[in-house]
């Protein structure tokens, strides 16, 4: 217990019902809940969607329903839950069977808290995408001007051409 309350990264198990049997220190900050909160609350009310809980069939879904149904650990990236307070977080879940007897009776989740890489990504995609419409810019106004080079190395050509054929005139 000690091991898992001591990890980095939020850790919960639930039972074959989805309501949660144990909760590491991270996954109550992370959560916003109390220990005595989550304890035997079904998984997906604690962290789906306010608006999508009375939807929800059961607390089996979708989200852990691989690995207690299946026995398949199962990973989901860039999952948004929602805290206590009602604002929510971007996580990376892995929900992973747990066995005895050679029998699924639950699931560990790990909850990675990556809101502030996927605000990175997003900023950093920003960014690349105003490099590239700059670089477009300054693309098509290095071509409109090699196209005025061109025309004014025509225009002094034929300007050349003028003076050479009034000084032949003149000198006739």
């Amino acid at each position: 217990r000690h091991l898992i309350d001591s990890a980095a990264v939020g850790i919960c198990g639930i039972d074959l019902e989805g309501r949660v049997t144990f909760a590491n220190h991270a996954l109550i900050t992370l959560s916003g809940y109390r220990a005595d909160e989550l304890m035997g609350r079904p998984i997906c009310d604690l962290l789906l969607d306010p608006g999508r809980r009375d939807r929800a069939v059961s607390s089996r879904n979708v989200l852990f329903s691989e690995a207690l149904e299946k026995g398949v650990t199962q990973r989901s990236i860039s999952q948004v839950v929602w805290k206590k307070d009602g604002g929510n977080l971007s996580v990376d879940l892995t929900t992973a069977p747990i066995r005895q007897d050679g029998q699924v009776v639950g699931a560990v989740i790990t909850v990675v808290d990556v809101t502030e890489r996927k605000r990175a990504d997003d900023v950093l995609r920003r960014y690349v995408n105003e490099v590239e419409t700059a670089r477009q810019q300054l693309e098509q106004q290095a071509i409109e001007h090699a196209e005025q080079a061109e025309e004014l190395a025509l225009a002094r050509d034929r300007a050349e051409e003028a003076t050479r054929a009034k000084s032949e005139f003149v000198a006739t």
